[in-house]
């Protein structure tokens, strides 16, 4: 089991950057297809659900293709995020974003399902972020294949499989499905390799 904590002081991407943050076409980044399908496999394995919540949406590129996997398709789905330009560009496409920090968990209206993808690698604690999730069912997703010396600079944490899982069990969660894909190359700090996603299903 192994967790790389990346920074020292301050995480590489604080959130008092993000409101101003440009528009980051989610579906423009490596890998997306990969882990996005990867994460649309566990939420049809969950459904029905009553309504979902994705944390951190970004330009809701994510939500946008689980509209059209989920049954019932009219369930409500709205997302949280700090960046603006993404919030307008996701909400110019008809899609429920709000602005939110996702890291006070009293302040955002949480669905039956909540989907955390590529968030918690963000975050200065993340497991703080995962115990105040309030919801019945989980999904986070994150990369498996970085490590201390491979890693999106962008990052403050990196887990293998089994680093995740046990992040997940002490955030208070209970595993039920921890799934992989792989999704291409990348280049860091001018290595390229593999790289691959993981996401888990929980339940409290």
């Amino acid at each position: 089991m192994t967790e790389w904590k990346l920074f020292d002081q301050q995480v590489p991407e604080p959130a008092a950057s993000l409101p101003a943050r440009p528009w980051m076409s989610l579906e423009g980044q490596p890998g997306f297809t990969q882990r996005a399908g990867l994460v649309a496999g566990l939420a049809r394995w969950a459904a029905p659900v009553r309504s979902v919540t994705d944390l951190g949406c970004g330009d809701g590129s994510l939500l946008a293709r689980l509209r059209d996997v989920l049954l019932p398709a009219d369930i409500p789905m709205w997302g949280y995020d700090l960046g603006k330009a993404d919030l307008a560009y996701g909400q110019q496409r008809g899609l429920d974003l709000r602005s939110g920090d996702i890291t006070k968990p009293h302040r955002l209206e949480y669905g039956e399902l909540v989907i955390a993808t590529e968030v918690a690698e963000h975050l200065e604690d993340p497991e703080d972020f995962l115990r105040g999730i309030q919801a019945a069912l989980l999904i986070v997703s994150s990369p498996s294949a970085e490590t201390g010396d491979w890693h999106n600079p962008i990052h403050a944490w990196a887990w293998d499989r089994a680093g995740y899982d046990e992040l997940v069990r002490r955030s208070g969660w209970t595993p039920v499905w921890h799934a992989g894909c792989d999704a291409g190359l990348n280049t860091f700090a001018g290595v390229t390799a593999l790289q691959r996603f993981q996401a888990i299903l929980a339940v409290r």
